[in-house]
């Protein structure tokens, strides 16, 4: 039996703004199979220095102790700016890099069919 994964990058675009981070196009590694789908999810954008990935944090509603991060496979830079409010929908993917979160974290790499700034 053969593994495959899936390499994409964070971010695309020129990186030409102070706000953007230098690391937008960290290579993210991913199984090929699409896990789940998702639509119209609030988030906000956030960066993790330590990783060196950009990602989209969703709280359960009600509850700050269900949090899904979702860590995109093709945002564009416009995007790329800690704390700006999106709306997504997207392809959910199993990443091959084991990422330590905190107790009742989830965490996925999407494939964005849409995303929009929240108003």
């Amino acid at each position: 039996m053969t593994a495959m994964a899936i390499m994409f990058t964070g971010c695309s675009g020129e990186k030409d703004s102070d706000e953007v981070k230098k690391e937008v196009n960290t290579a993210i590694v991913v199984k090929p199979e699409v896990v789940a789908q998702v639509e119209d999810l609030s988030g906000t954008v956030m960066f993790n220095s330590v990783l060196g990935y950009w990602y989209i944090n969703v709280t359960g509603v009600g509850s700050y102790d269900n949090v899904t991060l979702y860590f995109p496979l093709n945002m564009k830079t416009e995007y790329c700016r800690t704390g700006q409010k999106v709306h997504i929908s997207g392809d959910l993917y199993e990443m091959v890099e084991e990422i330590e979160v905190p107790a009742g974290t989830d965490y996925y790499a999407i494939k964005l069919t849409k995303i929009q700034e929240q108003s």
